[in-house]
């Protein structure tokens, strides 16, 4: 698929630069589909288990002591209550967090919009200590103090220590960043969260992309037709 839509651009440039004459010839070739959709997501146990292990400092492996700047920690909780990117948690500037209302601002998102995410306590907390003097300076910012551009290999490192990939072959399960993500949906889901309200959160541009979480949700249709049928067996008795 990717070196079809290569092939394709590739064709598409020369003919804009008159070094190819005639159809694109990968244009009617239809593209294969790729299954290549996470399922995976976090259970509750396996994120206090990240979450604490990413407030470790790994060097001092006798004894449990937090760094102190658990900067992977911060980011990792605000994509699990919020269902932020990577890379529009690199972009969260002192502006965009709203502690009057309890609510971030994403801009610059994938799909060119600004989303407002409602703040929970625990993001709230880790914030507000990070809010910058310079409101415009970013949130998070790596050794030299510039924008982060990808998340630390230390956050696999954490993942794979504490067995959150032991035994995963599958590289469509295995434990990434955007996981997390995956999980602040995939929670909402289970707790029978609307898809559209889940899909307005989630920052997709239609509700299908929000549809795989669908199966996640408590079976209302099962639940009334049990209630139908108590109450026609009530009627006749």
């Amino acid at each position: 698929s990717h070196c079809l839509a290569l092939l394709r651009a590739m064709y598409n440039k020369a003919v804009d630069w008159n070094l190819y004459q005639g159809d694109n010839p990968v244009k009617n070739v239809k593209k294969p589909t790729v299954q290549n959709a996470r399922n995976r997501f976090l259970s509750m146990k396996e994120v206090d288990l990240l979450l604490v292990s990413l407030k470790r400092n790994h060097h001092m492996k006798d004894k449990y002591i937090e760094l102190e700047d658990p900067k992977l920690h911060d980011m990792a909780l605000v994509s699990l209550h919020t269902g932020a990117r990577a890379g529009e948690i690199f972009n969260l500037k002192g502006v965009d967090v709203d502690l009057q209302n309890d609510l971030l601002v994403f801009r610059d998102t994938k799909n060119k919009e600004t989303r407002y995410a409602p703040m929970t306590e625990a993001v709230k907390y880790v914030l507000k200590k990070r809010v910058p003097d310079d409101l415009n300076a970013y949130i998070f910012t790596d050794r030299d103090g510039k924008k982060i551009k990808e998340v630390s290999n230390a956050f696999q490192r954490v993942v794979d220590d504490i067995g959150l990939n032991k035994g995963v072959t599958d590289p469509r399960q295995r434990v990434v960043f955007h996981t997390l993500r995956h999980t602040f949906a995939s929670w909402l889901a289970i707790q029978g969260t609307p898809i559209y309200t889940i899909a307005k959160l989630m920052g997709h541009k239609s509700i299908s992309m929000s549809e795989r979480y669908a199966h996640l949700s408590p079976d209302h249709k099962k639940e009334a037709i049990k209630n139908l049928e108590a109450g026609l067996k009530k009627q006749g008795k």
